[in-house]
C-alpha cells in the first residue's frame, strides 16, 4: 500500500452481531484490490467485545475509532470523512459483504469516468427467506437522477464517492435524518456531478428484523415526508396542503387504497405540475422524468382499479404524461360513458 491509499473505506459499527462482523471485516481484507486503509469507528462506546473482535485483526490498514458517546448514522459518516486520506471513499455497512472484486471494479470505472462522482452498485439480499435475490437499479445518470424524488437508486453502503466531489462542495450526511440521508447526500451532490451504478453485483445486503427500516417505520415515513418538502422547495414546487396529502399517502405509497375518483385525477394533477416544473429547473432530465411520472400514474390507475373499483380509463386517456398502458387496462373504454 502506497503511504497516502487510492481508497478509504469507512465502516461504523454499532452493537453488530460478532459473526456478521466478522463477516464484514474478512470480505473487506480479502479484497482483490489492496491499495486502502480501512476506517472503522465504534459507536456502541459501552460495547467492548466489538473492540476485542476488531483488536484481533492485525491488517496494519485498519484505523479504529471509538466515539465516547454515541454520535448517530449520519454524524458517524461525517467523522470517518473527516479521518479519510484518499482517493475515493468506499461504504461498507457493519454487518453486510462485499465481494473479492468490488473495490477493483469500482476504482476502475471511477478512474476512466472523472465525470462521475458517486458509483454504486448491483446487490444481491440474503439472510431472510422469501426476500433473498438480486437487486439491480438504474445504471445511468439520468435515470438515476429522475428517480431520486421518488426512492433511493443507488445501495448507500455499496457505493464509493468521489471525495473531492464532498470536500469541494461542502456536503457531509445530514443528521436530520436516520434513513434517507442517503438520498439527500445524492441530492446535495447531484449539481456537481454525474451518479452512476455498476451493473454487477457486488455486494451482498443482509436482511434482518433488526434493520432500522423494519424497527422505525413511523419515523422513516416521517423522514420520507420532510426530505420531499425539502426537494419540493428546491424544485420550486408549491402544493396546497391537500395536495401535499396527496402526494405523501397515494402518490408516493406504495400500499395505499385509492378508493375515490377524485383522489385520483389529483394525483395525475400532481405529477403533471412535477413534469412541468422539471422543464423549468432542470434537475432531471426531462425525458427520463416525464416516463417516471407516467409510470407512477399507471401505477396508482391500477391501485384505483383493484381497490376502488374505478374506471381509470379517462384518466389515462387524457392525461398528457406518456403512459404505456397495458392492454388488460385499455378494456376499460368499453365501460366509460
Amino acid at each position: 500500500m502506497s503511504n497516502t491509499p487510492l481508497l478509504s473505506v469507512t465502516m461504523p459499527i454499532y452493537n453488530t452481531n460478532p459473526t456478521y462482523l466478522r463477516q464484514a471485516i474478512d470480505s473487506i481484507l480479502s479484497q482483490t484490490f489492496t491499495d486502502f486503509e480501512f476506517l472503522i469507528l465504534n459507536d456502541s462506546p459501552q460495547n467492548t467485545e466489538l473492540d476485542k473482535i476488531v483488536a484481533g485483526y492485525t491488517d496494519p490498514r485498519i484505523r479504529y475509532f471509538k466515539n465516547n458517546k454515541s454520535l448517530g448514522i449520519a454524524d458517524g459518516h461525517n467523522f470517518l470523512l473527516d479521518q479519510a486520506c484518499g482517493k475515493y471513499i468506499a461504504l461498507m455497512d457493519h454487518d453486510d459483504i462485499s465481494t473479492p472484486d468490488r473495490f477493483q471494479k469500482q476504482v476502475d470505472f471511477m478512474e476512466f469516468h472523472p465525470q462521475v462522482g458517486i458509483c454504486g452498485t448491483a446487490c444481491r439480499r440474503f439472510g431472510k427467506l422469501f426476500k433473498n435475490g438480486p437487486v439491480s437499479n438504474p445504471i445511468e445518470d439520468a435515470e438515476i437522477r429522475s428517480l431520486l424524488f421518488f426512492r433511493c437508486p443507488i445501495l448507500h453502503p455499496s457505493t464509493i464517492i468521489r471525495r473531492s466531489v464532498l470536500t469541494e462542495n461542502h456536503i457531509r450526511w445530514d443528521n436530520r435524518f436516520i434513513s434517507v440521508n442517503d438520498r439527500k447526500l445524492y441530492f446535495d451532490c447531484a449539481p456537481y456531478t454525474q451518479l452512476h451504478n455498476l451493473p454487477d453485483i457486488l455486494y451482498l445486503y443482509r436482511i434482518s428484523s433488526g434493520m432500522t427500516s423494519k424497527t422505525q417505520q413511523d419515523k422513516i415515513r416521517a423522514e420520507q415526508q420532510k426530505l420531499r418538502t425539502i426537494f419540493l422547495n428546491r424544485l420550486g414546487v408549491q402544493l396546497t396542503p391537500d395536495q401535499t396529502d396527496i402526494l405523501n399517502n397515494y402518490v408516493l405509497k406504495g400500499r395505499c387504497r385509492i378508493q375515490s375518483e377524485q383522489t385520483l385525477i389529483k394525483a395525475e394533477q400532481i405529477l403533471s405540475l412535477l413534469v412541468l416544473t422539471n422543464k423549468k429547473t432542470h434537475f432531471a432530465p426531462d425525458s427520463a422524468f416525464q416516463s417516471d411520472c407516467a409510470r407512477y400514474l399507471v401505477k396508482r390507475c391500477k391501485n384505483a382499479l383493484f381497490y376502488g373499483h374505478i374506471n381509470t380509463w379517462p384518466v389515462l386517456s387524457q392525461t398528457k404524461l406518456p403512459v404505456k398502458i397495458p392492454f388488460w387496462m385499455q378494456c376499460q373504454r368499453l365501460f366509460s360513458r
